[in-house]
């Protein structure tokens, strides 16, 4: 007897669409797709491990046991991202990167936040661009305390004055341990003459080709209104529902996000300390925060972005259960104006 497994098929699907709610239907698609991506995990592993289980370094008699243990040192070489990559799965099994959480903020109750753009200022049509873009999402959402601040090495002689800051870092400016670069932009805005923020305001920290979306004010508004920590980050998407430039770099790119929900997420949310890394963009902090750590931790190691920062912060309460992306675009070598991220 043939069965007409489309007909099964679709059948089933108008029992899930009739007799289960949307949100039961959300938490069902995500837990399936969840369940598919531990079963290619658990595949994965147990094919390489096969794989590996009989490959044994040269015969001693052939080459000698000089070169025998050269080889086998080698051959155990691949072993030390092992660490790591367990770190990574338990990320991916602990926390389904495919369940989407609504939450509804208090807007008309949210704090001051100031969206932080640091940028050498060589695409001020670029940069101000996506700072408009930003503000006039912030505006659409319904937030009534922001503004957005563009930190550049050089005048971009922004024209739009509305919500938007520019703060033009002077090239004699140094700061008392020579910090360069990122850190010395971000510096100066801490600077008791620059700073405009209180002390209970808080700060998202982007760079010049991220755009903001509303998962992501959701998310931040979620974060800083309730009260678990003074820092927190969520993963970046490349090219999310943009016209892709370079697909090379894009796919690249796009195995950060991997890393985002998985090694990130696992000890951001579980563990609470950036322990094994922290990304430059993206961040959320409470203004009193940065204050009082700092950022002029001079030139060695830090001269680019905030990563090591993240060593200092780590002293600091540090909790990021919610995850609400932000957009990003892959770099190309041709097209600067190409580079957009989505948080």
């Amino acid at each position: 007897m043939d069965i007409d497994l489309n007909s099964v098929f679709d059948r089933w699907s108008l029992f899930i669409s009739l007799y289960l709610s949307e949100q039961i239907r959300q938490r069902l698609d995500s837990t399936v797709k969840h369940a598919c991506v531990i079963l290619t995990l658990a595949a994965f592993i147990l094919a390489v491990t096969h794989m590996n289980i009989h490959r044994l370094a040269p015969e001693s008699e052939i080459y000698g046991p000089g070169i025998k243990s050269v080889f086998s040192i080698i051959a155990l070489a691949p072993y030390l991202s092992i660490p790591l990559a367990i770190l990574n799965c338990m990320g991916l099994l602990f926390y389904n990167p495919f369940l989407k959480k609504k939450v509804h903020p208090q807007k008309s109750f949210a704090p001051s936040i100031c969206f932080r753009i640091v940028t050498r200022g060589d695409t001020p049509e670029f940069v101000i661009q996506n700072a408009t873009y930003n503000r006039d999402l912030c505006l659409a959402f319904g937030l009534k305390h922001f503004i957005v601040e563009i930190v550049s090495d050089k005048p971009l002689n922004c024209q739009e004055k509305n919500r938007i800051r520019e703060i033009v870092v002077p090239k004699s400016y140094r700061t008392k341990n020579g910090s360069l670069y990122k850190a010395r932009a971000l510096n100066y805005c801490l600077e008791s003459h620059v700073n405009l923020l209180a002390r209970t305001d808080w700060i998202v920290h982007l760079d010049e080709e991220t755009l903001l979306t509303e998962a992501s004010l959701s998310g931040i508004l979620h974060f800083v209104t309730e009260g678990k920590g003074d820092i927190g980050q969520g993963p970046i998407s490349y090219a999310n529902g943009k016209k892709i430039e370079n697909w090379i770099t894009t796919l690249a790119d796009s195995l950060r996000l991997s890393i985002d929900y998985a090694l990130f997420r696992f000890q951001l949310a579980f563990l609470h300390r950036p322990v094994f890394g922290f990304k430059g963009s993206y961040i959320v902090i409470r203004n009193k925060v940065e204050m009082e750590v700092g950022l002029d931790n001079g030139p060695d190691g830090i001269a680019a972005t905030m990563e090591t920062i993240a060593v200092y912060w780590g002293l600091f309460t540090l909790k990021s259960n919610e995850f609400f992306v932000v957009q990003k675009e892959s770099p190309t070598a041709s097209k600067r104006e190409s580079h957009i991220k989505v948080v």
